[in-house]
């Protein structure tokens, strides 16, 4: 409704969904054509009187064909009179270009769906969330300002997580991780409410409600330039970890860099770039492998599968923007869509800096926080246990066995996994026991998904070893268990009752050695120069939360030799 003030008409309070569009795309300036997907349906329109405004505005409107929900088949004939009418859905996009401090910078607003009118590579990552951390921050004595947190840690497996409170409150009862997680998105109440709206939410786009009218939108954009252009409160330097690249002649290069590592190395994945609701999706394929059906875009190992096609496909730049990964529901529904490109995760080395690809972006890690990074596993101690060869690189099962074997101070309990009660997945305590009472955890290769995994079993089943009986007792069984095997194998009673038993002492974990050991090709590199920088990341929440409880933590390099060729 319109607020009037005594002989004053104000503008209506208007919800707007606002994105900064990148300056350049493919070298070329942008503007109102090449930013869009080409869309058939959408019908431009022109402002009728263009001079009297302060800025270059065009709006798309696309109407969909009149459909019924998809939900109707399932009650199909299965209730009198029931009649679900058709309906259409109309998507608006105004493009706005304004003038400022002698740049053009080009905006757009979207109403309904009409984001996805866009080329979401144009659209410039985490602008919004600059402008609302400035909005929400500078000029304000009070810290309680927001609703709703949107993080995903950093890993090789992405985890999303949105925290959101009952009323407003301050960043850090969120507890989010700042060493470890990166912020999508936040919501909260600006310091200016009058301009901006009594809330907003800022993440790749900027959404709020201020008093506006059509002729007010080129000030509002001025304001949200000159609100961005502050860069982050100090208070959110940590969120500048990974900074955006927008650099055109860098991203093209970037890309370049990306096409040959995917057609190399297994250093990128295939992602899904954004939340989606899981249990609505049967499966998934990739345009460029119509046949092939997977659960999980994890499962494809793109390369390989292109190069096993009767007719070989080529992974190149313009086939990456141009194959889809898409998502069907049980009735072979398209639901989600995304080029391949946009799905892009994982990370390299370019030109001396390092580069997080994900959701199809480039982020260069800040040099200072690779530097502490570096400095903090460099600063992880080489553990004193001796370890043989993995001559041939045998698979993890058998060389837990050679190594168990080839010292009688060592008892192996690979596969040998606890189920608890409070736990949905059984729990594997480790690879091998030492007589000491150092749990060793192995896993071959230096890939980031491996080693994630290998970082958690380690801090999991420390922290129960601590703080659950039942993890303890059914431990302990575990141990006999295995000392049984070794005794009958070795023909030497005397592994039995010769370990450390847990369920009837107070652990203490400063007599207690956690230890990491990877079987690799390390070709004479340091853990810090071989290990990748998600891994990297990881390793030090898990030695940070282990040192916590009072463990020791220690690293193993394993060498592994080449398997032999086959003909």
């Amino acid at each position: 409704e319109q607020i009037n003030q005594g002989n004053i008409e104000m503008p209506d309070r208007r919800h707007l969904t606002l994105y900064r569009l990148r300056d350049t795309i493919d070298g070329n300036a942008v503007d109102f054509k090449n930013v869009l997907k080409g869309s058939k349906t959408a019908k431009e329109h022109l402002p009728l009187n263009p001079g009297a405004l302060d800025f270059e505005a065009k709006l798309l409107v696309a109407t969909s064909k009149p459909e019924q929900p998809g939900w109707m088949d399932l009650f199909d004939g299965d209730f009198a009179d029931l009649k679900i009418p058709k309906v259409r859905r109309v998507d608006g996009l105004l493009l706005v270009r304004i003038s400022i401090d002698g740049n053009s910078p080009m905006f757009a607003l979207t109403f309904g769906q009409g984001r996805h009118l866009l080329k979401p590579e144009e659209i410039l990552p985490s602008h919004g969330l600059t402008v609302a951390l400035n909005a929400i921050y500078r000029g304000s004595a009070s810290a309680d300002h927001i609703r709703s947190v949107d993080s995903k840690t950093i890993d090789q497996n992405v985890i999303n997580t949105r925290r959101q409170a009952d009323r407003r409150t301050s960043f850090d009862r969120f507890l989010v991780d700042t060493s470890h997680d990166f912020l999508r998105s936040i919501v909260g109440r600006p310091t200016d409410p009058r301009f901006w709206g009594g809330r907003l939410s800022g993440s790749n786009s900027l959404s709020t409600a201020p008093e506006i009218d059509f002729k007010d939108i080129g000030a509002f954009c001025r304001q949200v330039h000159l609100t961005f252009k502050k860069g982050r409160p100090k208070d959110f330097a940590w969120t500048e970890t990974l900074q955006a690249v927008d650099d055109a002649s860098l991203r093209a290069k970037l890309f370049d860099k990306s096409v040959e590592v995917l057609s190399q190395t297994d250093d990128l994945v295939l992602a899904i770039p954004e939340i989606i609701e899981w249990d609505n999706v049967a499966f998934f394929s990739a345009t460029c492998l119509p046949d092939l059906k997977f659960l999980d875009p994890e499962e494809l190992d793109l390369t390989a599968s292109l190069a096993a096609l009767e007719k070989p496909k080529k992974v190149t730049l313009a086939n990456l923007r141009k194959w889809k990964l898409e998502g069907y529901d049980g009735a072979d529904k398209l639901l989600y869509s995304w080029s391949l490109l946009r799905c892009l995760s994982g990370q390299f080395e370019f030109d001396g800096n390092t580069y997080v690809v994900s959701e199809g972006e480039f982020y260069r890690v800040e040099p200072d926080f690779l530097k502490r990074l570096n400095k903090f596993i460099e600063g992880i101690t080489p553990t004193g246990l001796e370890f043989p060869v993995a001559i041939e690189d045998p698979p993890e099962g058998e060389y837990n066995e050679l190594a168990a074997n080839s010292s009688d101070q060592y008892l192996l309990l690979d596969k040998q996994t606890v189920k608890l009660d409070t736990q949905t997945s059984p729990i594997e305590v480790c690879d091998l026991l030492t007589e000491g009472g150092a749990f060793v955890h192995v896993k071959r290769k230096l890939g980031s998904s491996s080693l994630s995994h290998l970082f958690a079993q380690g801090s999991v089943s420390a922290d129960l070893l601590l703080m659950s009986p039942e993890f303890r007792r059914k431990f302990d069984a575990k141990i006999t268990a295995a000392e049984n095997l070794r005794a009958n194998q070795s023909n030497d009673e005397g592994f039995k009752g010769k370990f450390q038993r847990f369920k009837d002492v107070n652990v203490d974990p400063r007599k207690h050695e956690i230890v990491y050991a990877v079987a690799a090709q390390w070709k004479g590199r340091k853990l810090v120069e071989a290990l990748p920088f998600f891994s990297k990341i990881n390793l030090r929440r898990h030695v940070e939360e282990l040192r916590r409880m009072g463990y020791s933590v220690t690293f193993a390099k394993i060498e592994a030799t080449p398997r032999p060729k086959t003909d």
